[in-house]
């Protein structure tokens, strides 16, 4: 249903949004209205965002998010390295401080296939999804054999630099194999490989990103829920 429908505001009204969330997460989107508003979408959508995130140890998804984890693949002795390497929230944060410091804070990410960067025309996530549906036509065993990310191989992703601020993990749920993270990250991080990658520096062999929540834009921490959006006047 188109937005300005469902919420009752109007059909002269123009509505733009800045930046994107995940499906599955949640938190600050800023939203334009009309033209003074969907201008300034750009230059507000430049500043630094902060997320909190649960890392899954022990398996990793197509999407690095749970959203495919239907498809996840089990790593069976994850459990030795994060015990090893995920005692306390103060060792998980002088292993990652340490890392960010070598790389002077800028680290470069690869585009997921599920992400809505579009190469010759298409969304990258259709080629993702349609990668899940050869997937699901396959076995086990030869699932396994080969790999979850076989479409990444075909696909020329392209990579940019971007710039963490601040990791710090803020809790351990040792029973579970969760660690939760707060971060603050320039614009076009995607937070789903940043997760990934946390959980490689710490030998964890696989994990995915669940509980993806935006706290801030900027400034800007306060929100309307989107069922409060029609009451405005």
């Amino acid at each position: 249903m188109n937005f300005k429908t469902k919420f009752g505001l109007g059909k002269d009204l123009r509505v733009g949004h800045g930046g994107c969330l995940d499906p599955s997460a949640h938190g600050v989107l800023m939203i334009g209205v009309n033209g003074q508003g969907t201008k300034a979408l750009k230059y507000l959508d430049r500043d630094e965002k902060v997320y909190d995130f649960v890392i899954q140890c022990g398996s990793s998804t197509p999407s690095y998010d749970a959203d495919t984890v239907k498809f996840a693949t089990y790593c069976p002795h994850y459990r030795y390295f994060f015990d090893k390497n995920c005692q306390t929230i103060e060792q998980v944060n002088e292993l990652v401080n340490q890392y960010l410091k070598e790389r002077n804070n800028v680290i470069v990410q690869k585009t997921p296939v599920f992400s809505a960067v579009k190469i010759g025309g298409k969304r990258l996530f259709s080629h993702g999804y349609n990668n899940l549906r050869k997937m699901e036509q396959q076995d086990e065993e030869e699932r396994k054999y080969r790999g979850l990310y076989c479409e990444e191989e075909t696909l020329n992703l392209p990579s940019r630099s971007i710039r963490v601020d601040r990791i710090e993990c803020t809790h351990i749920n040792k029973e579970l194999g969760q660690l939760s993270f707060s971060c603050t990250c320039s614009t076009g991080t995607y937070v789903r490989i940043l997760g990934y990658e946390i959980a490689h520096l710490l030998e964890v062999c696989g994990a995915y990103v669940t509980d993806l929540y935006r706290t801030r834009i900027g400034k800007n921490t306060n929100m309307l829920k989107l069922d409060e959006i029609g009451n405005l006047e």
